[in-house]
């Protein structure tokens, strides 16, 4: 079953998050070599349509790092208070597919515009 984890972030900022896995028996990282995350962002979790995908990419793959991540540019794009939901997945090398992490999103509306 995947780890529940809600986020928040506001419109217009960079937004980064940085997990790492670990066997739930030992506590030592799981070895992610090989493996593809993936990450989207829907309304609902039946909606067929992606509204935003992270840029998903292994930081450490032996230390069991993943780092999920959106630019401004991305997220300026949200509506605030829009409820979103998202899951985190890796393809492993043999294919199989599994989500780690779930939750919701919600956005918070920018203030300050502008750079």
């Amino acid at each position: 079953m995947a780890q529940p984890y809600n986020m928040v972030f506001y419109q217009g900022d960079d937004y980064e998050l940085v997990f790492r896995l670990k066997n739930k028996g030992t506590g030592t990282p799981v070895n992610l070599t090989g493996a593809v995350p993936k990450s989207d962002i829907k309304q609902s979790a039946s909606d067929n349509t992606v509204k935003l995908s992270f840029t998903a990419a292994l930081v450490n793959p032996t230390d069991g790092t993943v780092r999920l991540s959106l630019t401004g540019a991305q997220t300026a794009n949200l509506a605030a208070g829009e409820a979103l939901v998202y899951d985190a997945q890796l393809k492993w090398p043999d294919n199989k597919i599994k989500t780690y992490l779930a939750g919701t999103i919600n956005v918070l509306p920018e203030v300050t515009r502008g750079s």
